[in-house]
């Protein structure tokens, strides 16, 4: 009765621990160890937005250090995509009337193929972030990480290379 009672109990210990771990199977298979990142398309009317953000995939992917970044075709996969979105927002005004907070926000379709252009997955990924500029009568260089639409938008941009890097290596 003794070892029925202490059998039970490793049993549910090992469910509970089981069902707690989290580890999400990896998208790539084994054999995928380059990746080649092309230039975004650009459907906005704002100019260079594909260039600055494609150099912070690549720099995120180089960072993570799981696939080799090249640049020539002969590579085991391709990541590409479009900015389809782009867009600041005036959030909040003073009692003057001028813009103390503003809101950018993106949206982009990502596209992972591999080396005989097979889809491996597709995404939209969308992202933004709030900022104070520096012409704000809330502005204090103490309170505030963003003061220019450049700095913000180099923030927005990290944040979904991390998302990109994250959902090719990860899954998710």
């Amino acid at each position: 009765m003794k070892s029925l009672k202490n059998f039970l109990i490793l049993f549910f210990l090992i469910l509970i621990t089981a069902s707690c771990a989290h580890t999400p199977a990896p998208i790539l298979p084994l054999d995928i160890r380059t990746i080649n990142i092309s230039i975004f398309s650009n459907k906005t009317l704002i100019y260079g937005l594909e260039n600055k953000l494609t150099d912070k995939i690549i720099e995120k992917f180089i960072l993570d250090g799981h696939l080799n970044v090249i640049s020539n075709k002969k590579t085991d996969t391709i990541l590409s995509g479009e900015i389809i979105s782009y867009h600041k927002e005036p959030l909040s005004y003073d009692r003057e009337g001028y813009i103390t907070k503003y809101k950018l926000w993106i949206l982009i379709n990502v596209f992972l193929t591999d080396k005989d252009n097979k889809e491996i997955w597709k995404e939209k990924f969308e992202g933004s972030i709030i900022y104070i500029p520096s012409t704000s009568s809330l502005y204090s260089p103490s309170h505030i990480e963003y003061e220019t639409e450049e700095d913000a938008r180099e923030a927005l941009f990290e944040n979904l290379a991390w998302d990109i890097v994250n959902r090719t290596i990860e899954g998710w």
